[in-house]
């Protein structure tokens, strides 16, 4: 998500300019669908947000194909990808799992943990709601705290520079027209991939006590929220590091973003013990 896109848009765009119009367009979108998701819901609060809403207007089919397609590609996938690299970062502080040894030729040590990690999500929801609230609240308290005093402490502490905020990479200057809004395009692919989960709250409605006034404001203002996190880490990024920094040289030529962008940025505005709080 947020903590390796960037160095992809590095890699095709080279312009801090083009990164933060992309993260504004991306936040704007996600709320675009968090308003429309914010009438549904006051209208229809009712468990199951999207499949309700196309339930209701195009009838029991295709409300099923939609459910069905988000309980594989919406969810499973998302999970599996975001515990696999939750488990590619523990290998910082276990070496042994940044190897990613395998078992018999068969399955990795680390995809073992992973799928280790989803069930034990599934018991500790399955305790009660209690439990599983009180996990979530933790952990997205962490998160929200978390960024937020990696962004204050990078303009207050870090030995940052200035200048990274707007430096626009010599290879930007070869891009032609077409080729820029081709890349513009694949790169927001990425960063919206980073705004899924704004319809959230939507999936709870039926649950809450009252839905015309509570669900607007989490959807919208969750939404918002994330948007201002974001453009925030981003400029952490660019102020730890210029875009030629976020990206290594291939070897037939040409760049590619470096993944662990927040990591980079890090070490250059805090040094290497910060990595390992990152």
């Amino acid at each position: 998500g947020i903590f390796t896109t960037t160095g992809f848009q590095a890699a095709d765009l080279g312009h801090p300019g083009w990164i933060f119009a992309l993260w504004i367009v991306g936040g704007l979108l996600a709320l675009c669908g968090a308003l429309s998701f914010a009438e549904l819901g006051a209208m229809m609060p009712r468990a199951g947000a999207e499949y309700v809403y196309i339930r209701e207007a195009f009838g029991q089919t295709t409300a099923f194909m939609s459910a069905f397609v988000a309980l594989i590609a919406g969810f499973s996938a998302p999970i599996a990808a975001a515990l696999k690299s939750f488990v590619q970062y523990l290998g910082h502080f276990i070496p042994v799992l940044a190897d990613s040894p395998t078992i018999a030729g068969l399955v990795t040590v680390n995809d073992l943990i992973a799928i280790a990690l989803v069930w034990a999500l599934v018991v500790l929801h399955s305790v009660g709601v209690r439990t599983g609230l009180g996990f979530t609240d933790l952990v997205t308290a962490l998160k929200v705290f978390g960024i937020v005093g990696i962004i204050i402490a990078a303009f207050a502490f870090g030995t940052g520079d200035a200048s990274g905020l707007t430096y626009v990479s010599p290879r930007y200057n070869d891009l032609a027209t077409a080729d820029l809004f081709a890349r513009l395009a694949t790169a927001l692919i990425f960063v919206n991939f980073c705004y899924l989960g704004w319809n959230g709250a939507a999936y709870m409605a039926g649950e809450m006590n009252d839905p015309q006034r509570v669900l607007p404001r989490a959807l919208l203002g969750g939404t918002a929220l994330v948007t201002l996190l974001y453009l925030g880490l981003n400029a952490v990024y660019l102020y730890g590091a210029k875009v030629d920094e976020l990206v290594q040289p291939l070897e037939g030529g040409g760049v590619m973003g470096i993944v662990e962008v927040g990591l980079v940025s890090a070490r250059a505005l805090f040094g290497p013990t910060a990595v390992s709080f990152v």
